[in-house]
């Protein structure tokens, strides 16, 4: 078997169907599987599965988040590469087949990825590409130790002796695994970029998806720093700002509505994030009355009337 493809979904059954279906119709010669693993889903993930007994594996287990999922789909692969798939995204045919080849070619090489088209929760385009174009490029350690680089799970094949290595993804994260696992594994070996939008990945907004991400945010800290030492603080500072940023939006949001606890509590913890004057100043501003409130918000967070 040349390559296993792991589907983690938890609750997924609206979308993991066209998950499955792009999987198997990949453009792909050698052989590959595909691992599809039900992480405790409450819905209909599991009928869903059983449409398609005798074409995918199956594993089941207790609910464990993304990265206990991943890695119990590749402790039961075969294949020589891994390759995921998260379950409400979608592979174009040629995904597999492009990240398999360069590493096909590049023994040096430990990960393959390519670019992804991104749309929201209704399938609508938002964005041709998720790589900007002054990313279009493999990191360098340097690279990823400076700033978040955007590499997808969806987009990314792995060697298996590199995953085996690694120990997997760091089961006690429930975010930034991902990135906790690329650069442990650009440790190991150089990465090369596909560049070619060869996934289809369903985004929710940024404020919302950097709130989910606080939940391991002080285990990603920690490890990096204890890991990379004064070398990682670059990253650390632009993580810390993209927080306080998706905090502030958030509290902006609430106060156009007239939520003031809400806002509130938005802006005490952007502030965790990134001390400042600008957001020591939203603060304030929701313990003013509205009309004043309103006054000061100016053009960037515009109050409904009284």
């Amino acid at each position: 078997m040349r390559a296993s493809v792991i589907i983690p979904v938890y609750n997924g059954a609206a979308t993991l169907a066209a998950a499955i279906d792009s999987a198997l119709d990949q453009d792909f010669t050698g052989g590959f599987e595909v691992i599809v693993v039900n992480d405790g889903s409450t819905d209909a993930t599991g009928a869903v599965i059983d449409r398609y007994r005798g074409r995918i594996k199956a594993v089941m287990r207790s609910n464990g988040g993304l990265s206990a999922a991943r890695n119990s789909g590749a402790a039961e692969a075969t294949g020589d590469y891994l390759a995921f798939l998260d379950a409400d995204d979608l592979w174009h045919r040629e995904r597999l087949r492009a990240t398999v080849e360069p590493l096909d070619r590049n023994p040096a090489a430990v990960v393959a990825y390519c670019d992804a088209v991104q749309v929201d929760e209704a399938g609508r385009e938002i964005a041709p590409n998720f790589v900007s174009p002054g990313l279009a490029r493999a990191p360098t350690m340097s690279d990823l130790l400076e700033r978040w680089w955007p590499i997808l799970p969806s987009a990314a094949t792995v060697r298996r002796s590199t995953f085996e290595q690694l120990g997997g993804f760091f089961a006690p994260m429930r975010s930034y695994e991902d990135m906790d696992f690329w650069m442990r594994a650009r440790e190991m070996g150089e990465f090369e970029y596909v560049p070619r939008a060869l996934v289809v990945y369903r985004v929710t907004p940024a404020s919302e998806r950097l709130v989910k991400y606080e939940q391991s945010y002080a285990l990603f800290v920690e490890r990096m720093t204890t890991r990379y030492g004064a070398a990682v603080r670059p990253l650390i500072r632009a993580i810390r700002h993209a927080h306080a940023t998706a905090l502030g939006s958030r509290g902006l949001i609430a106060m156009n509505r007239g939520a003031m606890a809400e806002a509130r509590r938005s802006f005490i913890r952007a502030l965790r994030y990134e001390p400042g004057l600008r957001n020591a100043l939203r603060l304030a501003r929701t313990f003013l009355p509205r009309t004043i409130a309103r006054a000061l918000a100016g053009r960037s967070a515009r109050m409904p009337a009284d």
